[in-house]
């Protein structure tokens, strides 16, 4: 589709992040952006970009070592701990080295991950539970606010947009959430949309559902579930094998092995041509990119935050990004 792509970047971060901002280069407003440090500190933006190499618009909201993971929507703010205890913010920042603005939702030490979307929270266990939490913090040791969608042991990964929850298989199936809790051990609330098993990811954004293959051919689903053995409802976006990952907002993205960061414009592809894309940086530091809503970032590999501002590369100049921080220990940052 490009062309000749750059020999690939050997460091690699699994850093996964979502953040949203709005504003222009020196007036960038947060819309409730949070960082998680290696060592457990949890930190809001304030709003404030780097000048120059000071990086000062952060806020203290934790500093818990044993803290796993940060997810935020609808409003909120959460933390998996270690012992899967999960936790929500309550809106106060820390004072010095105390840090009292959480309450806890869950203490499942079975609990694996996480994650928001659709102004709701969810939860994988080991055994591969899926559940949802229905708003009711816990009370001592009783944690009741949330209620069972799935029992299959072949859950790999969850995702959601604004409207669906979704859940990809390990043998490849894709299934939509259509509202239906479990009734007991019976979890019937689920529709097959694909049963491919090349696929290896899938991707929500704000409003759209994609997957990525084994091959690294990307896939749009366009809202028409299976009927019987036959999933009709995708259409092919890309088909480069340097594509490394993929993310959505209101658009999608990919990052490619050398560092390239591209934006999909349209059109999808026509057999095997697949032109509907736009190179918006070039940059071999890159680890990972992140989108939310109309908004993109990117992390490198000495730990810069850098948000796309809209312009797209001219040659081999890029110049449509502001950096919001520059700090070695960053290992996540999400956004609701």
């Amino acid at each position: 589709m490009f062309g000749q792509t750059k020999p690939r970047f050997n460091f690699f971060s699994c850093v996964v992040f979502i953040a949203t901002l709005s504003g222009a280069h020196g007036a960038v407003m947060a819309q409730h952006l949070y960082q998680l440090q290696t060592n457990g500190e949890i930190w809001s933006y304030t709003g404030k970009p780097c000048d120059g190499d000071s990086c000062i618009g952060w806020r203290r909201l934790d500093n818990n070592p044993t803290t796993k993971a940060i997810v935020a929507g609808g409003g909120n703010l959460y933390q998996l701990q270690k012992s899967g205890k999960i936790w929500r913010h309550t809106g106060q920042p820390c004072k010095g080295d105390s840090c009292l603005g959480w309450e806890m939702v869950d203490n499942n030490p079975t609990t694996m991950s996480i994650f928001a979307g659709g102004g709701k929270l969810y939860q994988l266990h080991n055994n591969r539970e899926i559940w949802r939490f229905t708003g009711t913090p816990c009370s001592g040791d009783s944690c009741s606010g949330w209620e069972m969608l799935d029992n299959n042991t072949a859950t790999k990964s969850i995702v959601a947009n604004a409207f669906f929850l979704f859940q990809l298989h390990s043998n490849g199936k894709v299934w939509r959430f259509n509202g239906k809790p479990c009734d007991g051990d019976n979890c019937s609330g689920w529709e097959l949309i694909d049963k491919n098993p090349a696929t290896m990811t899938i991707v929500a954004g704000v409003e759209q559902l994609y997957q990525m293959h084994k091959n690294r051919e990307v896939w749009r689903f366009v809202g028409t579930p299976c009927m019987g053995d036959v999933c009709p409802g995708w259409q092919m976006f890309d088909n480069n094998s340097a594509t490394r990952t993929i993310v959505a907002g209101t658009s999608l993205y990919q990052l490619h092995d050398g560092g390239e960061v591209w934006r999909f414009q349209g059109p999808s592809c026509e057999s095997d041509s697949c032109t509907g894309w736009r190179l918006v940086d070039n940059n071999p530091a890159t680890v990972g990119i992140a989108a939310s809503g109309k908004k993109l970032y990117q992390l490198h590999a000495g730990g810069e935050i850098w948000m796309f501002t809209g312009a797209e590369c001219v040659g081999e100049t890029c110049p449509g990004w502001v950096l919001l921080d520059k700090n070695s220990n960053t290992k996540s940052i999400v956004a609701d």
